[in-house]
């Protein structure tokens, strides 16, 4: 499961990554609570090969996560967005012993088409 740990980011996520014909008029924002003693592993840029957020994108991060997630050492991994760097995405690790613990405190229909003008050129 993969999010990021600001609401707008999010969204700018969500544009960037997908097309804007396939964004649902339902898109869901939904806000979760970790437990306090939920283990998180923070991967710094500095840790990131240099072509960490090429497109098309890098094995080497999919390896990279794939085996933090194996190993259910971590509840989640924080890691820098590709789309802008000062802000981190999270990847929830399913197989993670306290995944059930996690807590959904708030949702919200996103409307993000409301705000979107595709201009031809």
């Amino acid at each position: 499961m993969y999010g990021s740990v600001h609401r707008s980011l999010c969204g700018l996520e969500t544009l960037v990554h997908t097309p804007l014909k396939l964004i649902p008029q339902n898109l869901m924002l939904i806000t979760i609570r970790l437990p306090e003693s939920a283990k998180i592993r923070v991967i710094e840029e500095s840790e990131l090969p240099a072509s960490w957020n090429s497109f098309p994108y890098d094995s080497f991060t999919q390896h990279m996560g794939d085996e933090l997630l194996n190993t259910a050492e971590y509840l989640a991994i924080q890691l820098p967005s590709s789309v802008m760097h000062e802000e981190h995405n999270m990847m929830l690790n399913p197989n993670h012993r306290n995944f059930n613990q996690i807590r959904v405190s708030h949702t919200r229909i996103l409307n993000l088409e409301r705000f979107i003008t595709v201009v031809d050129r």
